[in-house]
């Protein structure tokens, strides 16, 4: 496998599929999830701030790799809204949501393990779930309130460059998303909300996330930052999160 040609389709998957056309007002691009592990024994632990268009919140990630080249990995974010108005109205929003998703991946060094440098290149496959629960408030009285689930599926490939004291990772996730169970409670008694009509228009949906994670400090201990970007093709800046985290290798050495 040579790097260059790897590289080459990544960078033309993530140029393709940045745009994918879907609607999702109750998801939220996931921070990327790649944990540069290296041997057998590695592993890899986080927990950090996560900075949406429409919500603060935070994010943890975890990976382990039982054997030379296989990795496991679990992650889980919460959030709560951050606006004063809801999605389509001047109506103020609270509430909570959390996704989680749980995965197995492959990863390959284009160098010695030995070594504590060099291009990394892994990909993985995860489940998960989300759960939206918001209430809407209007005049200071509820107006009315939602419960919606959801389940994922997704394949990441990533590209990164690694060293002891910087990591340089681009990513890319393709999700696809099902809603299951979708709850609207309007005790106003007025239409259908457009974000229910929306749902259950689209209760299957497929779109692409790229990412990009930046690392800084040294073998065991870095600084993260990471950016996910969604374009639904809809709304005019797409979706975003932005993390910031504490990244510690348990296992490595100073």
């Amino acid at each position: 496998m040579k790097f260059p040609q790897t590289l080459g389709a990544f960078l033309a998957l993530f140029t393709a599929f940045s745009n994918f056309n879907c609607t999702h007002h109750y998801y939220t691009p996931a921070l990327p999830n790649v944990p540069l592990l290296s041997q057998a024994g590695d592993c890899m632990v986080s927990a950090g701030v996560s900075i949406q268009e429409q919500a603060t919140g935070g994010a943890l990630q975890a990976s382990y790799s039982p054997l030379n080249h296989l990795f496991l990995s679990g992650d889980f974010m919460w959030s709560k809204p951050s606006q004063a108005t809801s999605f389509y109205s001047t109506e103020t929003i609270s509430g909570k949501a959390n996704q989680y998703s749980v995965g197995a991946g492959w990863y390959y060094l284009f160098s010695d393990e030995t070594e504590d440098r060099g291009f990394h290149f892994s990909a993985m496959a995860a489940y998960g779930a989300g759960k939206y629960d918001y209430q809407y408030f209007d005049n200071g009285y509820e107006g009315s309130s939602s419960l919606v689930r959801s389940r994922h599926l997704y394949i990441q490939p990533a590209v990164a460059w690694r060293s002891p004291h910087f990591d340089f990772i681009l990513s890319g996730r393709q999700v696809w998303l099902n809603y299951y169970a979708i709850r609207f409670n309007n005790t106003n008694g007025s239409a259908t909300f457009p974000e229910e009509v929306s749902l259950r228009a689209n209760r299957v949906q497929s779109f692409f996330e790229p990412g990009i994670t930046l690392r800084a400090g040294w073998p065991n201990l870095k600084f993260q930052c990471s950016y996910t970007f969604l374009n639904d093709g809809q709304e005019t800046n797409g979706r975003t999160n932005l993390g910031f985290s504490m990244v510690v290798f348990p296992t490595r050495k100073q």
